[in-house]
C-alpha cells in the first residue's frame, strides 16, 4: 500500500469513529422519543383546549407554570416544530446520498 492509500485509508477510519457513535445515539434518542411522542401529542392537544383555559384561568400566583404556562407549552410546540423541519431536511439530505 502506498503512502496516499495508508492516508486515505486512515482519513476514512477517523471518519467511520467520529460517525458510528453519533449513528447509534441518533437511533437512541430516535427510539426514545417514539416511545414518548404521545406526551407531546396530549400535550399539544391540551394546550389551549377549553379544560386548559379554564385551569389556566383559576389558576393562583404561582400555579400557572409548567402545563399551565402559556409559553411554555407554546415554546415545546414550537420546537417540536424546529425540530420536525430540521428531521425533513436531514433526512432528504440521508436519502440524496444513500
Amino acid at each position: 500500500m502506498t503512502a496516499q492509500q495508508e492516508n486515505q485509508v486512515q482519513i476514512m477510519e477517523t471518519a467511520l469513529e467520529r460517525f458510528q457513535p453519533r449513528l447509534e445515539a441518533l437511533q437512541e434518542a430516535v427510539q426514545a422519543f417514539q416511545e414518548h411522542h404521545e406526551d407531546y401529542q396530549a400535550l399539544r392537544d391540551f394546550y389551549g383546549s377549553e379544560v386548559w383555559l379554564k385551569l389556566h384561568d383559576n389558576a393562583g400566583p404561582g400555579e400557572a407554570c409548567g402545563v399551565l404556562s402559556q409559553d411554555r407549552l407554546y415554546d415545546l410546540i414550537e420546537d417540536h416544530n424546529r425540530l420536525l423541519g430540521d428531521l425533513l431536511e436531514l433526512v432528504s439530505v440521508m436519502y440524496s446520498h444513500s
